[in-house]
């Protein structure tokens, strides 16, 4: 793109490190797959001082554990941030 204007695409890998509610689980076992994968697509913004962007997080992995097989439950996000360039 340019100097000060990055593309940022990729996979991403996700993982449960723990679980602290008892309502994600059922008849004992719990109701989301401990990982999955996706997709990210986003902007990177540098400038000289601060940076800044914008990402969409798109899951590829059906993450249903529950007894209901049928529906497919995906992981979705949007993130900003921003920081200081030294």
């Amino acid at each position: 793109m340019s100097k000060h204007v990055k593309l940022q695409i990729g996979p991403s890998y996700g993982a449960l490190l723990s679980q602290t509610i008892d309502s994600l689980q059922s008849n004992g076992s719990i109701n989301y797959k401990k990982a999955d994968w996706s997709a990210i697509g986003g902007l990177w913004i540098q400038l000289p001082l601060i940076n800044f962007g914008a990402r969409y997080k798109v899951g590829l992995t059906n993450i249903n554990n529950s007894a209901i097989q049928s529906e497919s439950w995906k992981n979705q996000a949007i993130q900003f941030f921003a920081g200081v360039t030294f």
